[in-house]
Parts: C-alpha cells; structure tokens; sequence
C-alpha cells in the first residue's frame, strides 16, 4: 500500500489517514487515543472538513507513512 500522490495534498491526506486507521484496526476513538488526538479532531480530518497545520501535520504524516509501510511490508 503506497502513500497517495496526487494533485491535492488534503485529499491524499484523508484518504491515507482513513487507510492507516483501518490498517490499525482501532476505532475512531482508540486510534485517536493511541496518538494523542481528540475524537472530534480525528473525525473532522476522516471527512475533510479540517486538515492539521504545521508540526501536527507533520507528525501525522510520520505516523501515516509508518503505518502504511508496515502493512506493506508485511503483504509483500
């Protein structure tokens, strides 16, 4: 599973925030747990409504990325 690319750098965002998520197999709510993220902050990034800025995004994609390749590494 690779990290989306593609014109629009929010949609890839939700779609892999959306894909880590389910690759952890945890709720909304133990995922956000997990990584330290209010529920209603974690539902607003699934549905595009808000997108995190700055050192949130990017600790976010870190996780996302991690998350992703893990599961890639271990379908291969």
């Amino acid at each position: 599973m690779a990290v989306a690319r593609g014109k629009n750098p929010d949609e890839n965002f939700v779609k892999n925030l959306k894909e880590a998520r389910a690759i952890t197999g945890l709720s909304q709510s133990g995922f956000a747990d997990q990584y330290g993220i209010k529920v209603k902050t974690l539902q607003s990034w699934e549905i595009g409504r808000s997108i995190p800025k700055g050192l949130a995004r990017t600790q976010m994609d870190k996780i996302i990325s991690d998350l992703l390749s893990k599961a890639s590494n271990t379908s291969s």
